[in-house]
């Protein structure tokens, strides 16, 4: 069952260490995948509309490995 939900900008999808729930397809908007590194973020990598999220944790049934985080106001369909 597909559900869609809105992340305003700046707010995490997920976090490090989480225990994954779902996986997402970005339907609008922009992601960050970050690690801290200190009292900081660094970013490892962007995603945009059309791309898939947090499939990975799904699969292999682990906390998820990284931040997930919005760079704008976006929405993902779970």
């Amino acid at each position: 069952m597909a559900e869609s939900k809105k992340i305003p900008k700046d707010n995490y999808l997920f976090r490090d260490g989480d225990t994954p729930d779902f996986m997402y397809i970005v339907k609008s908007g922009q992601f960050a995948v970050t690690k801290a590194k200190g009292s900081s973020e660094i970013i490892l990598a962007e995603i945009k509309a059309g791309n898939l999220v947090g499939e990975m944790a799904i699969f292999d049934k682990k906390p998820r490995s990284a931040n997930v985080k919005a760079m704008k106001d976006s929405e993902v369909i779970a």
